[in-house]
């Protein structure tokens, strides 16, 4: 019996020892709801070890932010045990606390009812959610609210930043984008009480293709605790070609010079000193295969708060083109729970103050501007602090109503000698951002026309000619635009030569003669080209050249074409091969050249020059409070690389466009109109 019961207590000494183990780390979850259930995004939940005792100094002092959905999680790690929990937030102008003995799993789980928000104004807010590589987004607006409990929602429009709107009262809309890109959706609400509001957020679908399986992919996370100067990284996620190729080599970039070799999985890094960098993780695989992914690491609460002194803190939102801007100052504090705030002083950057104790203030600015707006508060005990931050009105009038007419055509040559067939196609029009086209007007150069909507008409012209057919749009905000084309019509028995061309590069243009006609039973059999500069292409059937000017001006191209039959015919135009193009500094070895044009529209064309061949870069756009908007990975060749750039989803406003690669980051600024 002795032996057995020795047995036994070996054995719970083991379990014991399992269990105290597993209380160094202590993974900590929660939600925190309003009263009305709906879920209380960005609420501050304070989470701590209460584990102080004569063998055990460890605490640990984290803060976390709820989610859209209302949840948050959060690890604590000592190097000794963790006895109990302790997890706080505010709630009613109070703290609600909740004590946490650690269980065997080492899970904590701590939920918590907040008061409702008291809104004095209406509030317009949606989330989103879509799979992996998927066009197709779910979007759910339950968390607008009227002005009050009794104020109900009458009217949801949503526009979701490629010209498609949706209108009546949809709640949670799903919606299928046609392409990749990034798009600004807005939701616009109108309540019974007459309030409307407006809320946008971006919503990327860069990813909707997924990447080939026969690429590698870089990828990686990244921790830190509150106040930590210190990083964790875990590259784990990243990956070979296939499961047999293996990754041979990672290089760390920290973003302030500090690079990191060989093939660390999980490195941690201590920043020395407050800032924001971009850390760059580059891979190489046994296939050879090499990739590049770059995030931002943010260290500017490197320093925490004294533990015995106030907190001036406050949010602010607006809508686009609005100078009406909210304030909310609630999350600033006093020193204790029982120090309370007796005084706010606003200060709104352009001279004007606001005394009291005002909590959410609404302030109207009277004209465009980028403004530093100051909180002072004082609390009963005597503490007094002072946080800012930047309001940016650059927005505040809304963008020009711009459109464009733009259409192609192939000319078809019919069989019958009294009938000439041309198939048009406007699909290339544009219009600026939630506008839409509502008339078009073909006017076809022969006496006749076509009204309302027709995106590609067929037109048949009686004889042959040439005749100036134009385009003109309106939009549903008023704008129009028109285009005019030469469109030459030629029998079944004719040939007409024809081009196009388009700029590649800062010399480089690319052509295009497949609208070139041969006849309804010829063919063409030869092209010859003189690009204007001396050079051509004599001879062969090349349907797209590809030139490369020494020199920028302009030039007159000419193309020449023969038929089986022996038709000839020759189509001459002006290229202009004319750009601004500013030479690298001596010693870059990466350097953007040009982006034009600026201020930009609907498109930001980049050339970036490169001292190197295949140098992995990412190219990117931030706003000017350092967020990603849009972004790819690149191979620079050796020269200069041009890149069109996507910004017609981007609110007006200043931006800047960031070339990042081993060698550093190079950014320039444009405006957005």
């Amino acid at each position: 019996m002795k032996r057995f019961n020795v047995q036994l207590l070996l054995v719970l000494l083991v379990m014991l020892a399992a269990v105290q183990a597993e209380a160094n780390r202590v993974l900590v979850k929660g939600r925190v709801t309003f009263a009305s259930g709906s879920p209380s995004p960005n609420h501050r939940v304070i989470i701590s070890t209460d584990s102080l005792t004569s063998t055990n100094t460890c605490q640990v002092v984290h803060q976390k932010f709820t989610d859209n959905n209302g949840y948050y999680l959060d690890t604590l790690e000592c190097l000794t045990n963790i006895v109990k929990v302790r997890i706080a937030t505010e709630t009613c102008g109070a703290l609600a606390v909740q004590d946490r003995i650690v269980p065997i799993s080492g899970v904590v789980e701590a939920n918590f009812v907040v008061c409702n928000p008291q809104p004095t104004t209406c509030v317009s807010s949606f989330n989103f959610e879509r799979a992996p590589a998927s066009l197709t987004v779910r979007f759910n607006s339950s968390a607008s609210q009227g002005t009050s409990a009794t104020d109900t929602i009458m009217q949801r429009r949503w526009t979701f930043g490629n010209g498609d709107t949706l209108g009546g009262n949809v709640i949670s809309p799903t919606y299928t984008f046609r392409q990749r890109g990034n798009y600004n959706v807005c939701l616009t609400i109108r309540t019974a009480a007459g309030c409307e509001k407006t809320s946008c957020r971006t919503v990327s679908i860069l990813d909707s293709v997924p990447p080939p399986a026969d690429t590698c992919v870089s990828s990686f996370a990244f921790e830190r605790a509150p106040y930590s100067t210190v990083v964790k990284f875990n590259s784990s996620s990243s990956r070979g070609t296939s499961v047999y190729d293996s990754i041979v080599r990672r290089r760390w970039s920290f973003g302030n010079g500090d690079t990191l070799g060989g093939n660390v999985i999980n490195p941690t890094y201590n920043f020395t000193q407050r800032g924001v960098y971009n850390v760059c993780l580059t891979i190489r695989t046994a296939a050879g295969c090499e990739r590049t992914s770059c995030k931002t690491v943010s260290i500017l609460d490197s320093v925490p708060p004294p533990a015995d002194t106030c907190v001036s803190s406050f949010a602010f939102e607006r809508a686009p083109y609005s100078t009406v801007v909210n304030f909310n100052s609630s999350s600033s504090r006093g020193t204790s729970a029982y120090d309370s705030i007796v005084r706010r002083r606003w200060s709104f950057g352009n001279g004007d103050t606001l005394g009291g104790n005002v909590i959410n203030p609404t302030y109207s600015f009277t004209q465009r501007g980028v403004y530093n707006v100051c909180l002072t508060i004082r609390t009963a005990s005597g503490c007094e602090r002072t946080s800012c931050r930047t309001v940016s009105i650059l927005d505040s009038v809304p963008p020009p109503v711009t459109c464009r007419a733009k259409f192609d055509y192939n000319p078809v040559a019919a069989t019958s000698l009294t009938a000439y067939a041309v198939k048009f196609n406007s699909t290339a029009s544009e219009t600026s951002i939630a506008d839409t086209i509502r008339e078009r007007i073909w006017s076809f150069g022969d006496g006749t026309s076509l009204n309302g909507n027709i995106k590609d008409p067929t037109h048949v012209y009686t004889r042959e000619g040439t005749y100036n057919v134009c385009l003109t749009i309106k939009t549903t905000k008023g704008c129009t635009s028109q285009e005019c084309k030469q469109v030459v019509v030629r029998s079944g028995t004719g040939c007409v030569a024809q081009f196009t061309y388009e700029r590649l590069g800062a010399k480089r243009v690319r052509f295009n003669s497949s609208t070139s006609l041969s006849g309804t039973t010829d063919s063409i059999v030869q092209r010859t080209w003189n690009f204007g500069d001396g050079s051509s292409v004599l001879g062969g059937n090349v349907v797209s050249p590809l030139k490369d000017y020494l020199n920028q001006g302009i030039y007159n191209v000419c193309l020449k074409i023969r038929t089986a039959s022996g038709c000839e015919s020759t189509y001459c135009s002006t290229v202009r091969v004319q750009d601004s193009i500013v030479t690298p500094p001596a010693g870059d070895r990466v350097n953007i050249v040009s982006v034009s044009p600026n201020p930009a529209t609907t498109q930001l064309s980049t050339v970036v020059w490169s001292q190197q061949n295949n140098l992995n870069a990412e190219l990117a756009i931030y706003d000017i409070y350092g967020v990603k908007k849009w972004g790819i990975t690149k191979v620079l060749l050796q020269g200069n690389n041009v890149t069109v750039v996507p910004v017609s989803s981007l609110v007006a406003g200043p931006y800047f466009f960031k070339v990042t690669t081993m060698y550093g980051t190079k950014s320039a600024q444009f405006y957005k109109l």
